[in-house]
């Protein structure tokens, strides 16, 4: 485009813009000149894009042998991408599964402590109660036999 293009199109938006304002709302010719103001500078990239080039003369043309082996080395490292992936996922999946074991399990080791606690502070409350080895005998195999 021209800067006599340019020029032109810039008085008609001046006009638009100030020369009538008493006939029309000012946000309405705002609205026009903007408009206007977009089509004047998206023309040239529409004319640029809308001619056609022969893409033979841009990009050299890849013989089949050549096609097939970028062909193939597009596909190993596209697999190589997809492994990756994989192994990220199954890290990420087995983490919070591995987190909840291991809190089961330390829940379990903690209740079973508590138990063997339990159990030697009734032992000896027990033998600390008891009068004789057969009464204590006696006593704690009752206390099994029941728990």
């Amino acid at each position: 485009m021209s800067f006599g293009h340019l020029r032109f199109h810039l008085s008609l938006l001046m006009e638009l813009g100030y020369g009538h304002r008493k006939r029309r709302k000012f946000g309405q010719t705002a609205i026009a000149a903007h408009v206007l103001l977009f089509a004047i500078l998206i023309s040239p990239m529409v004319n640029a894009f809308g001619q056609s080039s022969n893409p033979a003369q841009s990009v050299p043309a890849l013989s089949d042998t050549e096609y097939r082996q970028k062909d193939l080395e597009i596909r190993v490292q596209n697999q190589k991408i997809e492994l990756k992936k994989a192994w990220i996922t199954a890290v990420a999946t087995s983490l919070p599964i591995l987190a909840g074991l291991l809190a089961v399990s330390a829940t379990i080791f903690t209740a079973r402590r508590a138990v063997i606690g339990q159990f030697a502070v009734k032992a000896a409350e027990i033998a600390l109660q008891a009068e004789g080895l057969d009464r204590l005998t006696n006593s704690l195999r009752a206390n099994v036999s029941h728990s």
